[in-house]
Parts: structure tokens; sequence; C-alpha cells
């Protein structure tokens, strides 16, 4: 944890970002958020969190890093997501 909370310096401009976009288009645009696909941007908050959390674990770590030579968080995303696509 950081000396001011959980998140880093990057990661509170990236949520300030989202405050100030999400501001602008309730004040612009409210049916927008009538059109959003909540359902999408669950699926996709839900499987980011799966890949993170399938990533610490060491038996998974392993194989992938056997089978990619250096492990990243990144490669087992791609890894599984592929798996995933051409099943």
């Amino acid at each position: 944890m950081g000396p001011k909370g959980p998140f880093s310096v990057e990661q509170g401009l990236i949520f300030m970002g989202i405050k100030i976009k999400m501001r602008f288009v309730v004040f612009t645009d409210k049916k927008l958020f009538k059109t959003i696909d909540y359902g999408f941007i669950a699926t996709c908050v839900c499987f980011f969190i799966f890949m993170g959390n399938i990533s610490r674990i060491d038996s998974v770590r392993c194989m992938v890093m056997k089978y990619l030579g250096v492990f990243t968080a990144i490669n087992l995303v791609i890894l599984i997501s592929l798996f995933l696509i051409f099943k």
C-alpha cells in the first residue's frame, strides 16, 4: 500500500479522469447511459479479475513458465484467451 492509499499515482489519475468524463457525460447527454451495454462491461471486469486470480496460482504459473519461458500476467492472459477462443 502506498503512503496515501492502496492505489499508485497513475491509478489515481486514471480514476480521476474517468470521474471527470462521467460527470461531463451526465451533464451533456443523459440518454447515453441507457445505451451502454453494462453486461459486456461487467463481463470484461470479471474476466480480468479471474485472470489476475488465476495468475497467482503456483501450478498455473509453473505451467505457463514451462511453455513460455518467462512468466508475466500478460502472457497468461494471452495464453488463456487463445485457449478460450480456439477451443
